[in-house]
């Protein structure tokens, strides 16, 4: 990517200004990566400078100036922002103001958090920031002074006004039906401006029909006056950046995602230069496809290796967030006939496409695109604009994980390294249509060869948003006990399940539901029957429930108390879609129920869940008020998908034993209406069962699986930015722990470390362990090696719920 420059003239005001600006990371490597910066950068000619900086394993976003007399700052962000989602940043420098507000940095409306260690130098910081001194006085965007620790970033919207402390109100809302963090128009910011004063501008990032046009101040409508233009650095023709929309966003690489070492990513994450030694290695773009509709991107293969035997080539194509499924393009280094095929997962078989050469192997320059319709269930590969192959068909939908546009290098043998061009619709190396490129049919994106009618690019404006609003559905709440009786806890909706626990002592989890009542809680982590427990849970309410004194819920003094909430359909009515008749409290629009039913006296027999949906996972307490006199095991259906799942087997919600081969809690798949299970030899007749259904609902929630690895984080995406997620070793391993709980409210910065984790199965307190960072579009899973939670040889389950879906989501972390 290009970096910026320009020579500043003398300030309006030497002690205040504000930068405003949207920007989406494209390398999320661990080194520094520069943002902004305005002075000589030296200490005796003052600076201040914006970084991603490469301490503590990389991404905390960094603050460092000097204001030329001897006084400093330093600030380091306490989240880790390693997000490929736009930011939204607005710098306020006001030297005036007391020692904590010199300096104010606000992310998406919020203000950043400093570690506490970071402060001024001196609480009576000398007045001048910038004064040029010996050295200039030089602006740069996007690299160092000297051109170095490139930032290789997307930027958007940019103001800088000199000579005015402005909030970020000025420039970005909320908005008002979707909640999502957007910037005003421009027409509407610059009324709010006013005068931007001597060193004042505005770059829109939009313009890239030149080397210079991408650089120009477009402080004023007619550019008159004395505009402060930028030199555009590092461009050549035909390269002017990428031209790209906060408001209509098309995905990159994600590095977040990758499974490698020694790759190199460039022009914002849509360039990968694969390094010779790293084998069996992939990388996943930053944004899932949707369950309907037909999707497009392209490729063009820079740079590839055609001699030497061995090696199974590159893949380009769709795969699933756990990379268990997949649909795609391959070639090999060796010019080989079957090494341009297409080929899918678990064993659709493979389709040869040609014999090397003239018969169709891959040149370098060539563009390569590809379709999947998910609708109809079938993947197209097209070479220069024209078809390879026949059309091939594939079930997008018979899983339910998410997929992905993926690459991998796949060689298998050292000495294959390629560079590649990935474009989903932002086009900047595109040279069809004199550089314009060619839209989809709905006018979107900038491809070389035109998609095929219905195919459309993976980008905002053509993906539908979410009817759902997460939080009028699930939620996540602490609180500090106070011993009040009566006392009311919000979650913002009334709930059918919550599920609470005491984060910070030994304390059981409490199940509650409003089809068995709120004085009846269950405990996950054991077999006991429901109890009597007057003083916890008080009542569900329209806005969460009252609580009593119980020290396992409100005890006077007592902190870290979580509490967990679903809503299903209030008050529940019979069911009679089984052949037992159950009855079911269930909320068809964020696919979860509550069922109570008891088993009937012999053979086999279907319970109807409610939802509409095949459930994706089913927990279930036999026997919960001990009428049989049982204490049964909890048992869990998760989501069938080769193998991995589905009927005909269990998890154990109780302990940490991974996947259990037993065909009568889940006989067969479990249908839109029922699942089907077995008295015999398992729930006793008579037992009555309470059972929790959930159903994957786009942009709410989430269930799946992932493989764990031994060597480096991995990167799940789930389409919506994740409140809450629980992990569990499913097949393989020996884990030594079981039912691993992670939330926004407990740890709400990225770390890629160490975080409080709870387990539904053990009444243990918090404990600090390997952990997950939160995404816009998903969660990182660190620990490599950690049976837990993270190995090579064992698969895990995931369950998770969204805080906003990824349309609406900006970068968290």
């Amino acid at each position: 990517m290009p970096y910026y420059s320009r020579t500043t003239t003398a300030a309006t005001n030497l002690t205040k200004f504000t930068l405003s600006f949207w920007i989406k990371r494209g390398d999320n490597d661990t080194g520094i990566h520069q943002i902004w910066s305005i002075g000589a950068q030296t200490s005796s000619s003052g600076f201040i400078q914006l970084r991603f900086n490469d301490d503590d394993g990389g991404g905390h976003l960094r603050i460092s100036g000097n204001d030329g007399s001897g006084d400093s700052c330093d600030f380091k962000s306490t989240k880790k922002l390693m997000d490929s989602q736009w930011y939204h940043f607005v710098l306020r420098v006001e030297m005036g103001n007391s020692a904590a507000n010199k300096v104010r940095l606000y992310m998406n409306g919020d203000e950043v958090s400093w570690y506490a260690s970071d402060t001024w130098a001196t609480s009576t910081l000398a007045s001048t920031f910038y004064t040029g001194g010996s050295g200039g006085n030089i602006n740069i965007i996007n690299a160092a002074r000297d051109g170095s620790q490139a930032g290789d970033h997307h930027y958007a919207e940019m103001y800088f006004v000199d000579g005015q402390d402005l909030a970020a109100s000025v420039f970005a809302e909320a908005d008002a039906t979707t909640g999502r963090w957007r910037a005003k128009a421009n027409d509407t910011v610059r009324s709010s401006i006013g005068s931007f004063g001597n060193n004042g501008y505005y770059l829109s990032f939009e313009n890239d029909a030149s080397v210079t046009t991408l650089g120009y101040d477009y402080k004023t409508a007619n550019r008159s006056g004395s505009p402060n233009d930028f030199t555009p650095n590092g461009m050549t023709s035909g390269h002017y950046g990428v031209p790209v929309s906060p408001d209509n966003d098309f995905p990159i690489m994600n590095e977040m995602s990758r499974d490698y070492t020694g790759w190199d990513f460039d022009d914002g994450g849509l360039k990968i230069t694969t390094a010779d030694s790293a084998l069996q290695t992939q990388c996943y773009a930053s944004r899932r496809l949707p369950k309907t509709g037909k999707w497009w991107w392209e490729a063009k293969l820079l740079e590839l290796t055609t001699t030497g035997a061995g090696g199974t080539g590159n893949e380009f194509g769709f795969q699933t967030t756990g990379a268990r499924e997949f649909v795609r393009w391959q070639y090999s280094h060796n010019n080989a006939a079957n090494g341009n095929s297409i080929t899918s997962a678990p064993s659709a078989g493979t389709q040869t496409i040609g014999s090397g050469g003239s018969t169709g192997y891959p040149s370098a320059n060539d563009w390569y695109a590809f379709g999947a319709d998910m609708d109809n269930g079938t993947f197209v590969v097209y070479k220069n604009g024209s078809q390879i192959g026949t059309t091939y068909s594939y079930n997008f939908n018979s899983t339910v994980e998410g997929f992905l546009p993926y690459f991998k290098n796949d060689e298998g043998v050292s000495g294959r390294g390629s560079s590649s061009i990935f474009n989903f619709g932002h086009g900047h190396t595109v040279t069809s249509n004199s550089g314009a490129g060619q839209s989809d049919g709905n006018g979107f994106g900038r491809f070389q060869y035109a998609p095929p009618t219905g195919y459309l690019s993976i980008c905002d404006n053509n993906i539908p948003n979410p009817t759902i609003v997460p939080s009028e559905h699930f939620n996540v709440v602490t609180y500090n006990g106070n011993g009040s009786d009566n006392r009311a806890i919000t979650l913002g909706f009334q709930p059918d399940l919550i599920i609470s626990k005491r984060s910070q002592a030994a304390a059981g989890w409490a199940w509650i539901d409003s089809i068995r009542g709120v004085t009846h809680p269950l405990t996950s982590n054991g077999t006991a029957v429901q109890g009597t427990e007057s003083a916890q849970v008080k009542s569900f309410t329209s806005t969460g429930i009252t609580v009593g004194t119980d020290n396992n819920i409100n005890g006077g003094s007592t902190n870290g108390y979580m509490l967990y909430g679903w809503k299903g359909g209030g008050t529940a009515v019979s069911n009679s879609d089984g052949s037992v008749t159950s009855t079911v409290s269930a909320n068809t629009t964020a696919g979860f129920s509550v069922v109570k039913y008891t088993v009937p006296s012999s053979g086999d027999y279907t319970v109807g869940h409610g939802l509409g949906k095949k459930p994706d996972c089913i927990i279930i307490k036999g026997d919960y008020d001990g009428a049989q006199g049982n204490t049964y095991n909890w048992d869990v259906y998760t989501p069938d998908n080769d193998g991995t799942g589905g009927a005909g087997g269990r998890l154990k919600l109780n302990t940490a034993d991974t996947r259990q081969t037993v065909a009568q809690p889940f006989r067969v798949e479990p249908t839109s209406t029922v699942w089907s299970q077995t008295q015999g030899g398992w729930y006793d007749a008579g037992s009555n069962n309470i059972a929790y259904c959930w159903t994957a609902i786009e942009g709410y929630s989430s269930f799946g699986y992932y493989n764990g690895l031994n060597n480096t984080h991995l990167m799940i995406n789930t389409g919506f930015q994740p409140k809450f997620v629980v992990v569990k070793p499913n097949i393989g391993g020996s884990p030594g722990t079981g039912w691993r709980v992670f939330d926004k409210v407990r740890n709400p910065n990225n770390n890629q470390g160490t975080d409080n984790a709870m387990y539904w199965d053990q009444n243990i307190a918090q404990v600090a362990q390997n952990g997950i960072d939160l995404h816009s579009n998903g969660f990182s899973v660190y620990g490599e090696g950690d049976n837990n939670l993270n190995a090579a040889g064992t698969s895990y389950f995931y369950m998770a719920f969204a805080e906003t879906p990824a349309e609406f989501a900006r970068g968290t972390g």
